[in-house]
């Protein structure tokens, strides 16, 4: 199980990091360090937080979390280009992709 969310979670960061260059690598540190505390805070690393039991649903929660960062990576790129693709300018594109979500 630890085995194949691993394979996983390396196959997604390279595809991200192929594709998106250093966007993509931005987003696989930050995917990362997202999982780690997770994992840390759920191991009872943190004297903070007692420890809990990794059940599947908690597993699954974690895996549909990397996944929402992964997808909100993509549409924020998708709405950037479209953006672009109107103004030669990075904060006009920015302005017109978040005028198309307001």
């Amino acid at each position: 199980m630890v085995q194949a969310g691993i394979i996983a979670f390396i196959l997604v960061a390279i595809l991200m990091i192929v594709r998106y260059r250093l966007p993509g690598t931005i987003a696989v540190i930050s995917l990362m360090g997202q999982a780690a505390a997770t994992l840390a805070v759920v191991s009872g690393y943190f004297t903070v937080f007692p420890g809990s039991t990794l059940t599947l649903p908690g597993i699954a929660g974690i895996i549909l979390g990397i996944g929402m960062g992964v997808d909100a990576k993509r549409y924020h790129r998708r709405a950037h280009q479209g953006g672009a693709v109107q103004e030669q300018d990075p904060r006009g594109a920015l302005s017109t992709a978040a005028s198309r979500w307001a």
